[in-house]
């Protein structure tokens, strides 16, 4: 049975959750075995075998916990912590399906809710996600700050908030966040 994950995403064949109500793994991404690839009826399952290992721990001890999940850009899940990035790179390898390459040391996003897809100015795919710093973007031209034009704003942002802080939503239709 899955655990009581803070946060779930899809990468198209396997459902990514991140993130732990109880206490325990809090840098912890599992996944579930490719969707149809048994015929138990129960696809939503984390394996736990000796041979078999369903999640990726990001540096559990370093960066805080994970605070959202985001994608997949390109074809792969991107997982944050409050200041750090990692693109879960496919393998295609079933035994280790993702491989955690930290893209950031410097900036994560503050919330789940704050992570949308999206599109940048020439059209192509992109991740926008609200770090502490302000909002940014990660695509076809890397990591990008969003902020510049109005920091003043971002400065008084009040990351201490008992709701939701900030939450991003992709108008598709005219392009806009």
């Amino acid at each position: 049975v899955p655990t009581s994950a803070k946060y779930l995403i899809t990468d198209g064949n396997r459902l990514l959750m991140a993130g732990a109500w109880e206490t325990g793994k809090n840098s912890r991404v599992w996944f579930t075995p490719v969707l149809g690839s048994t015929d138990q009826g129960d696809d939503e399952r984390i394996p736990n075998t000796t041979t078999l290992k369903n999640w990726i721990d990001l540096n559990e001890n370093d960066g805080g916990f994970i605070t959202a999940l985001g994608g997949p850009l390109d074809g792969a899940p991107w997982a944050f912590k409050y200041r750090q990035s990692y693109k879960l790179v496919p393998t295609g390898d079933v035994s280790v399906p993702y491989l955690p390459r930290k893209r950031s040391e410097g900036v994560g996003c503050i919330s789940h809710k704050a992570t949308v897809m999206g599109e940048d100015e020439a059209g192509r795919a992109a991740l926008y996600f609200m770090s502490h710093k302000g909002p940014y973007r990660q695509g076809a031209a890397g990591l990008q700050y969003l902020g510049r034009d109005n920091e003043d704003i971002w400065k008084t942002m009040n990351l201490a908030a008992t709701g939701v802080v900030a939450h991003a939503v992709y108008h598709w239709d005219i392009h806009q966040l």
